[in-house]
């Protein structure tokens, strides 16, 4: 029980996960669109990569290794008072090439340690107290340095191809909304696709309250 939901929890800012002293209470993957000074990102809080005997956990870790082969970062969270083990090295061995990596020592309030980050060539540490809440602004900062975000006069950050890809699509079905007015139905169904074109980018949102929103403005369907 490394406090993965704790961690999670610090980062959303709110209780999204439930945290209990008991290992392997996360079974399934929990999901959360979070800003660091507003960037989008997503958090994921699987269940523990371990041997499991329970087949849900089971069903769970193998949901985490799927995930984890999506993810652009992969936050190894090791309990600071037990160290790296065995299974933390076959963890390793198993991540993708291509997933950036950020190892966070939990715990630190536990043995008196002042939260800090370490980076080497090889890799990015980062000391915290996902309890106490110390340490969280580096690892914020972390992932923001990682992924090679870089702030600018104009508040402009380097876009991934996918993303600039989802900002396109989104802008043609937009395009096309507006050209279809005054046909409100086909209008209120681009304005859909444009808004699950966003949501690879932004996280999450459900496009009835955008859609609540215009038609209370216009008389539709009168």
């Amino acid at each position: 029980n490394v406090g993965k939901s704790s961690l999670l929890n610090r980062l959303a800012g709110e209780e999204i996960a439930i945290v209990t002293d008991v290992a392997g209470t996360t079974r399934d993957t929990i999901q959360q669109p979070i800003q660091i000074n507003g960037v989008p990102v997503h958090i994921i809080d699987t269940a523990g990569l371990r041997d499991a005997q329970d087949e849900v956990e089971k069903i769970g870790i193998a949901r985490a290794w799927r995930a984890i082969e999506k993810a652009d970062v992969g936050l190894l969270l090791m309990d600071i008072t037990q160290g790296a083990g065995e299974g933390d090295r076959e963890i390793l061995k198993r991540l993708p090439e291509k997933l950036k990596l950020i190892r966070v020592f939990n715990k630190i309030d536990v043995v008196g340690l002042a939260p800090k980050i370490d980076k080497t060539d090889e890799s990015l540490n980062i000391y915290l107290s996902a309890k106490t809440g110390e340490g969280i602004a580096l690892l914020r900062q972390g992932l923001l340095d990682i992924v090679g975000w870089k702030p600018s006069g104009e508040g402009v950050f380097i876009a991934r191809e996918r993303h600039l890809l989802a900002l396109t699509e989104a802008h043609d079905y937009l395009q096309r909304a507006r050209n279809i007015l005054p046909q409100w139905e086909f209008f209120a169904e681009e304005l859909r696709h444009a808004q699950n074109a966003l949501n690879q980018i932004t996280g999450a949102f459900t496009a009835d309250d955008l859609l609540g929103e215009i038609f209370s403005r216009f008389c539709i369907g009168k």
